[in-house]
């Protein structure tokens, strides 16, 4: 309701703070498409949203901003390469796996310790030194993906700190003073 009311007199500026929170799926990508189709009316839309996935797929350019100071701006995939990690491996594992896989290349291997072993790849060819060393090991493993990261992960990476190896956030260390008068 609050949309349709402000689209009344078609500004050409429009500022939208969390339209989609509460929404269902179906509800959240209507609001898309209503939101892509002014932008394709040359509409200038500022967008508040803590959905990092909404901010991806809808915004030319993204502000990334931690206690009102902004840490990065740029579009989704400017940020992603500056601030996020490369493409990296996942094999799903055991810690033995991953230590054997560390041992018997030159790559740089951590585990979660939730079973998910990290392959960092410098090259497309680092993903087969890492299966052939993991089909050698004569260990149990499983599923196999690629990944980096997303706009959500390098969030976290910037504003509430860094993920470890055991997929644990350590929070960044900031000399600020704080109060109880409020969060983010």
């Amino acid at each position: 309701m609050g949309l349709a009311l402000s689209l009344v007199n078609s500004p050409e500026l429009l500022f939208l703070d969390e339209p989609t929170t509460g929404l269902d799926p179906s509800a959240r990508r209507a609001i898309w498409d209503v939101i892509r189709g002014l932008k394709a009316k040359g509409k200038t839309i500022i967008l508040t949203t803590h959905y990092l996935e909404e901010a991806e797929v809808l915004s030319d350019r993204v502000a990334i901003m931690d206690h009102g100071q902004i840490v990065a701006m740029g579009t989704a995939d400017e940020i992603i390469e500056k601030h996020g990690s490369r493409e990296r491996l996942e094999i799903h594992g055991s810690e033995e796996l991953a230590n054997y896989i560390k041992a018997n290349t030159e790559l740089k291997v951590t585990y979660d310790g939730k079973g998910i072993i990290s392959v960092a790849l410098n090259q497309k060819i680092d993903a087969l030194a890492a299966l052939a060393a993991a089909e050698q090991s004569g260990l149990d493993w499983g599923e196999i993906r690629t990944r980096r990261d997303s706009l959500e992960d390098v969030f976290v990476k910037l504003v509430s700190g860094t993920i470890d190896e055991h997929g644990e956030i350590k929070m960044k260390e900031k000399n600020r003073t704080t109060n109880n008068q409020g969060g983010r």
